[in-house]
């Protein structure tokens, strides 16, 4: 931390007055410099995401068959990166300048929608997953090095809360320009969100460092989240967190452990939902309707992932788990039972002029329908998953976290693939399988927890580590 940012930190305090805190007497916003520094994260990461997200939905749509191999590339690059790289190379350049990085990246990707040309696309969205699994990596990290046992949910809370706003000004953006009766339409909107994405990476080259760690702070626990201002530091380093080859071992010796099997395919179906919602779906429905369908699918996914929370602290995890797969399928029969909504070619015999969807009201109203259905699903899941490996897995959560994003985004990029080869129907299906599996696997794991068997999730630690003192009844870790 450098002399001025000491400098700022102290006048930052002396803003708040001069009120003495004691323990736990701290304010519940914590201080004004740990507040301005998450909500700067979040509108530079609005931003960014506003551009990037709605592009990647449009993927299937505009650009077709070379779309969904771009997104493709995309996920298997951020996939591998993910355990090979990110851990190291945020270490070496901190969370400041990882987070510039990372999103300097995504900029590439999005300017090469103003004219596709398909070798360039290819290759920005392999630059674009490896700089993805840098940016998440940075950007838990940071979150945590501003933040403290008093304001860790709140934080977390404002950064997610102005990070969902982009799923509505992306689309609403999108469904306007699209709509525009002129051959330059794609120019405008890819051209707009590359600048957008633009002033991202500037505002990000304007963080600020997180005030001095002391007291609890040091002692927030966060998967990607090591030192001061650091991520991935030197396995061997007390606390640290491993990176690299190490990373590596533990991710893959993770991988067969007992307990980690019951929870791969619900990683994996995610990770197939993420090509189903916006590549199968979106490429069956016309660009008259994508933006409006996908802001409604976005607003529930967004009020899902805060429902979902509370309420699976209320009744419990596997009930919410339990009504997130019944939702997931019935968004997916709607969606099979909408058809395929399309574009008309311009200069069609009935006079329809280009941006008039050749589909009838009930078909627009089955996909708005499968839309809330599928956000709501998708909501359950990315919320359910994550905090199922902090139950099973919190003395390991940098492995396990580490595995469920190679699974996710591996998982993502294959179904991309296989989209250009199999229909809708055949995804869905694929989809349904894991989730079924899922689901019973997970159950059949909260069961074995109930009754207490201790043996089974003893022998399933020692596969994790050599240290005799990392298991007890009742996880998979300690």
């Amino acid at each position: 931390m450098t002399n001025s940012d000491h400098a700022s930190h102290e006048s930052d305090e002396g803003d708040e007055g001069d009120w003495e805190w004691g323990e736990g007497m701290k304010p519940a916003l914590g201080t004004r410099r740990e507040l301005y520094n998450v909500i700067h994260l979040g509108v530079a990461c609005l931003f960014l995401f506003t551009s990037f997200n709605t592009t990647q939905s449009l993927q299937s749509s505009v650009n077709a068959k070379v779309g969904l191999v771009s997104l493709g590339v995309l996920y298997l690059s951020f996939s591998l990166s993910s355990i090979l790289v990110a851990n190291t190379l945020a270490s070496k350049l901190g969370t400041r300048w990882s987070l510039v990085l990372g999103s300097a990246c995504y900029v590439f990707f999005i300017g090469a929608n103003v004219k596709v040309i398909p070798p360039v696309l290819i290759v920005t969205s392999a630059l674009t997953g490896f700089g993805a699994s840098i940016l998440w990596t940075a950007q838990g990290a940071y979150l945590a090095d501003n933040s403290d046992a008093s304001n860790s949910g709140l934080h977390s809370g404002v950064f997610w809360a102005i990070f969902q706003v982009q799923g509505i000004v992306g689309n609403m953006a999108a469904q306007f320009l699209l709509n525009l009766e002129t051959s330059r339409a794609e120019l405008y909107l890819f051209g707009g969100f590359s600048a957008l994405a633009v002033a991202a990476v500037v505002l990000l080259c304007f963080l600020r460092s997180p005030p001095p760690r002391t007291g609890e702070r040091c002692k927030i626990v966060n998967a990607m989240e090591t030192g001061e201002g650091k991520v991935g530091a030197d396995p061997a380093g007390e606390g640290g967190v491993p990176g690299g080859l190490a990373l590596v071992r533990e991710v893959f010796v993770l991988f067969v452990n007992p307990c980690m099997l019951h929870l791969e395919p619900l990683f994996v179906y995610v990770g197939v939902s993420v090509a189903v919602y916006f590549g199968a779906i979106t490429a069956r429905l016309s660009t008259t309707w994508l933006g409006y369908v996908m802001m409604a699918f976005a607003v529930c996914d967004t009020l899902s992932s805060i429902v979902a929370g509370r309420l699976s602290d209320a009744v419990g995890r596997l009930p919410v788990v339990l009504a997130g797969a019944v939702v997931s399928v019935l968004g997916l029969l709607v969606a099979y039972f909408a058809g395929v909504c399309e574009d008309p070619e311009e200069g069609t015999d009935d006079g329809v002029s280009v941006g008039e969807a050749d589909c009838g009201t009930t078909q627009v109203a089955l996909f708005f329908v499968a839309a809330v259905l599928n956000g709501l699903a998708d909501g359950v899941f990315n919320t359910q998953t994550y905090a199922m490996v902090s139950d099973h897995f919190g003395a390991q959560a940098t492995p396990a976290f580490a595995l469920s994003v190679f699974l996710r985004s591996s998982s993502s990029g294959v179904m991309f693939f296989l989209s250009l080869v199999v229909p809708y129907g055949g995804q869905a299906i694929i989809m349904i399988f894991f989730l079924v599996l899922g689901v019973l696997l997970y159950s059949r794991l909260r069961w074995m927890a109930r009754k207490s068997t201790s043996l089974y999730f003893e022998e399933a630690s020692s596969t994790l580590s050599d240290d005799p003192g990392t298991s007890s009844p009742g996880s998979c870790d300690e």
